[in-house]
């Protein structure tokens, strides 16, 4: 954002107060399009991320399909010369898995917060976007995209309450934010954290 030379940084600094809940609402509305991981090659050694931490994949020689998280690696047992379709196919599958599980088991921890502000309990769908974490469907539900699950607990909470609080309040108006804190205090460290690992990818 820029300022008019001839403006004084006092003058400057009392509008930048003014505009605040404006500019908040601009990064908030921004962030919810913010650039999904690049698409991997499932080929051994890449570097895959879960629940924040990151794993080396791993291709090894076995007799069926099978992928299981042991340590620092993500290993992929597959059979004698598999195509790379079939090893990326049954990552995703490991990922959608496991992201049901646990999307579901923080919707109840951040619903636990939130329904003290007659906050429904949604229903939770998990779909692939291009473009967004989260979104807020018709009918009390939230939709996930299952690359959330790559990221912090903390960040998919905060997509979570996010959502949560947009079935209440659709705009991202003062209501909303007030809502948001009272739900999840340390929402914006969170956000701020979301945005900086959609920024490295």
């Amino acid at each position: 954002m820029d300022a008019p030379e001839k403006r004084g940084v006092v003058e400057i600094e009392r509008a930048l107060k003014k505009r605040a809940p404006w500019i908040i609402r601009q990064q908030d509305h921004f962030e919810r399009f913010q650039p999904l991981p690049a698409p991997r090659r499932h080929v051994s050694k890449e570097t895959h991320r879960y629940l924040g931490r990151q794993y080396r994949l791993r291709v090894r020689q076995g007799s069926s399909l099978e992928v299981k998280l042991v340590g620092r690696f993500l290993w992929v047992s597959t059979a004698p010369r598999s195509e790379p379709v079939l090893i990326a196919t049954a990552v995703q599958s490991w990922y959608r898995e496991h992201a049901r599980v646990i999307f579901e088991r923080r919707l109840k921890v951040c619903h636990e917060r939130a329904r003290q502000y007659d906050t429904p309990l949604p229903i939770l769908q998990i779909r692939q976007m291009k473009t967004r974490w989260g979104s807020c469907g018709k009918n009390d539900t939230i939709i996930l995209n299952p690359e959330l699950i790559r990221l912090p607990t903390p960040c998919i909470d905060y997509v979570i309450t996010h959502e949560l609080c947009h079935l209440k309040i659709h705009n991202h108006n003062r209501d909303f934010y007030a809502l948001l804190a009272r739900c999840m205090p340390d929402w914006m460290p969170c956000r701020e954290r979301l945005n900086l690992l959609a920024a490295q990818n």
